[in-house]
């Protein structure tokens, strides 16, 4: 297999799998993380444009019946420094979704042993700090196959976690992830999981197991290309009006989703002309071009050049 189709490689995924992610949260709460919320109604992603970003991590904004809403970040190898920048991430969301809003860190890779609240003469900046280092992942997983065998599937979730539990020192980390990839393609096979949420979980243990080895897994779930995860969905809706249609169908869909996450706001110019392209080659290179173009301008260029 060629390294570049090994989805877990790509940056971008940190973002593409937030859509997979919205769609387990939904009808569920944050209890495996030992927050207490209403049920989740949706999952958005948020990455400020004028604070610096860190590529790799995971940012949700999760938004429960109640009509609150949570931020969600992961944070490996956590400083003080990033206390700061979440204080500062925490009230640029707040302006957009309002006071009902509270932050979850977290952190994961080297123990964490800083400050964790920031107060100054203006207030107080107080997240809920959850330290992923000190959770056995072992003893989760087991907990978990257990629940499963009984014929409870509420856990499966949370598995997408535990390759952030425990030390990075630890020697019997990666015969952990090795052993989570294993089941989780077991729970594929009996359709107890879906394909997106196990491929999510490898995109998590990214630099965490070798190279070789996360492509071994990979390669056994059958998702060798990212953009194939995710026009699954609609090649089966097209298979009635025929299998062509309903690739260019999904095409178009994700090349405009990743090119949200990219940019930001979509012009309708370029939906329209999007929309115009029938050529399924042709969406699938904008898709590539979408996911590495760091404004409208950029992608514009490359559109013209497709039309």
């Amino acid at each position: 297999m060629e390294e570049a189709k090994n989805g877990s490689e790509y940056k971008q995924n940190y973002d593409i799998i937030v859509k997979w992610m919205a769609d387990e949260f939904r009808g569920k709460t944050l209890d495996i993380l030992g927050i207490e919320t209403g049920i989740i109604t949706n999952v958005y992603t948020y990455e400020p444009i004028r604070l610096p970003i860190k590529a790799e991590r995971l940012d949700l904004i999760i938004e429960d019946e109640n009509e609150y809403y949570y931020h969600l970040e992961e944070q490996r190898n956590m400083s003080r420094k990033d206390l700061y920048r979440f204080a500062g991430s925490h009230f640029y969301i707040a302006e957009k979704y309002g006071t009902k809003l509270k932050d979850i860190i977290l952190y994961s890779g080297k123990p964490y042993k800083g400050k964790k609240e920031i107060e100054t003469q203006s207030g107080k900046y107080k997240p809920d700090m959850i330290d992923l280092t000190s959770r056995d992942g072992k003893k989760r997983l087991e907990a978990i196959k257990k629940a499963v065998d009984q014929g409870d599937t509420s856990q499966l979730l949370e598995l997408v976690f535990i390759p952030l539990y425990g030390k990075p020192d630890d020697p019997s980390r990666s015969e952990l992830i090795v052993e989570l990839f294993e089941y989780e393609i077991k729970l594929v096979h009996q359709k107890l999981m879906s394909k997106k949420l196990a491929a999510a979980t490898m995109i998590m243990s990214n630099k965490m197991i070798s190279k070789n080895l996360l492509s071994k897994y990979w390669e056994k779930l059958q998702m060798y290309d990212v953009f194939e995860i995710a026009v699954e969905k609609g090649m089966e809706k097209g298979m009635e009006k025929g299998m062509e249609k309903g690739m260019e169908k999904a095409r178009r869909e994700m090349l405009l989703e990743a090119l949200s996450e990219t940019i930001g706001f979509v012009p309708p110019s370029i939906i329209d002309s999007v929309n115009k392209i029938s050529r399924t080659d042709v969406l699938s290179g904008l898709f590539k071009q979408a996911i590495k173009c760091q404004n409208v301008d950029q992608f514009q260029k490359s559109l013209q050049m497709a039309m």
